[in-house]
């Protein structure tokens, strides 16, 4: 249970407007977070609400 959480950032490059690249941005995140999931024998019920809350299309435009 001592494991530190792991951060990391993001860098990217907007091509369409702000709602679908934040969506394109939710997609490719949300499939490396389950493949590490995955790969760990861990699952998240939130995993969904937790991107919606922060990948926003605010963060995006600013």
């Amino acid at each position: 249970m001592g494991r530190r959480k792991k951060s990391f950032s993001i860098s990217y490059v907007r091509v369409c407007d702000d709602n679908t690249s934040a969506e394109i941005i939710r997609s490719l995140v949300r499939k490396e977070i389950i493949k590490t999931l995955d790969s760990q024998y861990v699952v998240a019920d939130n995993l969904e609400e937790v991107l919606a809350k922060h990948i926003t299309k605010d963060m995006i435009s600013s």
